[in-house]
């Protein structure tokens, strides 16, 4: 690929009517010619300074309640332009200098949109969709697109334990109030994938029955450690010693059908440790829990206690 021809020596993506290649889809775009002024050819003496917060936020300030200019227009740019300007943004096409400035650009910044709701329309919405479909991932079929260095970064980053209280709490509501895109619709999925999944699913409860058999731990139901700490934590600071999933085993009420987080047999009290899934969309408890916690209440006179994480 060509040079760019006004002086900074990029790899040039546009050639212009006069034969010249150019870095952008305009000579002014390139470094050389914003570095100097057109008349003297010395270095512009804006070049490289910096707005301060004040000017940024008089700026910003002005520029309130005036619309684009280019807002509701169509055909502004040309179809070649358009291209052009496709091209040079495409990742493959940009050098490792303009990527890693882009990089460090991005570093502490807070997205746009970040903690704002309904920011576009139903409508806006709808056509967001109908474009996003049939275009193919960027990174579909692709190997190798992350280094390992940045893949267990990122595995560690997600794991549950790294993710502070306030984060689970957030990922919890969203997923509450959240549709399954998948909801209603069948043959989402190809039967290869099906089976994928299920075999996935297989082996995640077989690997966790064999870890609760090591520790002595219960085998059925699932439990949260985590539910279990805090019954310890509850139990000492208010002179309970209750049975759980990993002490003893969560308690059963044989006759009911019922196993309770934990439970105090000389004092005759159960404790549950509600989590997100327990509540409904307006944080209200399931109806099932309360009719659940009724039927053992009736039955052995039990003190009931829940505590919401």
């Amino acid at each position: 690929m060509p040079l760019c021809e006004y002086g900074c020596g990029r790899e040039a993506t546009t050639q212009f009517k006069n034969g010249k290649w150019c870095c952008g889809i305009s000579f002014t775009k390139c470094p050389s010619i914003i570095k100097t002024t057109k008349r003297s050819g010395k270095e512009h003496p804006m070049y490289g300074r910096k707005h301060t917060e004040e000017t940024k936020q008089k700026i910003s300030e002005n520029r309130k309640g005036i619309d684009a200019w280019n807002k509701g227009k169509t055909g502004c740019y040309s179809e070649k332009v358009i291209r052009q300007m496709s091209i040079r943004n495409k990742k493959e096409n940009l050098s490792k200098e303009q990527l890693k400035r882009r990089s460090e650009q991005s570093k502490g910044r807070t997205p746009w949109n970040k903690g704002k709701s309904g920011i576009y329309s139903e409508e806006t919405l709808k056509k967001m969709s109908e474009n996003s479909k049939g275009q193919v991932a960027w990174n579909k079929g692709k190997k190798g697109c992350y280094t390992e260095e940045t893949l267990k970064r990122m595995g560690e980053s997600k794991k549950r334990e790294n993710l502070s209280e306030e984060t689970r709490k957030k990922m919890s509501e969203w997923a509450r109030r959240r549709v399954a895109w998948n909801k209603g619709k069948k043959g989402c999925y190809s039967k290869e994938t099906i089976e994928k999944i299920r075999l996935n699913t297989r082996l995640s409860i077989i690997k966790l029955i064999e870890k609760n058999r090591l520790d002595g731990n219960q085998l059925f139901p699932n439990y949260n450690p985590a539910a279990c700490a805090l019954l310890d934590e509850y139990g000492k600071q208010h002179g309970y010693n209750f049975k759980h999933a990993m002490n003893g085993g969560e308690h059963y009420f044989k006759e009911l059908g019922y196993w309770v987080d934990g439970y105090d047999s000389e004092k005759n009290v159960a404790m549950e440790i509600d989590e997100a899934h327990h509540f409904d969309l307006d944080g209200n408890l399931l109806e099932r829990d309360l009719r659940r916690q009724k039927e053992i209440e009736e039955y052995c006179g039990c003190t009931f206690i829940r505590i919401k994480i």
